[in-house]
């Protein structure tokens, strides 16, 4: 049996398909998850992969202007990308992540979706708890003493 995730569904007339087709599989075929993807070489682009139904974005690497991470339990790292946009990844055992985002060299971050994804058993392994975007004017987004 597939669940659908339509929100709207209940609003459409009968019979009507959703213009969206997605559908999430029973837990015994939901794909493992992983936090991120390495790269070998340098990006020129990161792909952040947020919960159903938020789009990917895919800022530049090169337009990131300051890259803060809690080194020390890698529990949460923040990326500014000038004044218009600022990511916060937040997770367990980030550290490992942090080292290859200062050198472009991450292709994809998912956030764990549990429709989706298989619950981790490796206790020892990198997890994205959520990822937060914020774009707009600066005065929208929080003073750099505030970031995290």
């Amino acid at each position: 049996m597939t669940e659908t995730i339509d929100k709207l569904a209940k609003y459409r007339r009968p019979g009507e398909k959703s213009p969206v087709d997605v559908t999430v599989t029973p837990a015994g075929s939901k794909q493992p998850y992983i936090a991120w993807k390495p790269s070998k070489e340098a990006k020129r682009h990161l792909e952040l992969r947020c919960k159903f139904p938020e789009p990917a974005e895919c800022p530049l690497n090169s337009a990131i202007t300051n890259i803060r991470g809690e080194w020390r339990r890698g529990l949460i790292i923040t990326l500014s990308y000038g004044k218009n946009m600022m990511v916060v990844i937040k997770g367990r055992r980030l550290q490992e992540l942090f080292q290859m985002l200062k050198d472009w060299r991450v292709e994809w971050l998912e956030e764990f979706d549990p429709r989706i994804h298989e619950a981790p058993t490796d206790t020892k392994a990198p997890f994205i708890k959520s990822i937060r975007i914020m774009t707009g004017p600066p005065e929208e987004l929080p003073p750099m003493k505030q970031r995290h």
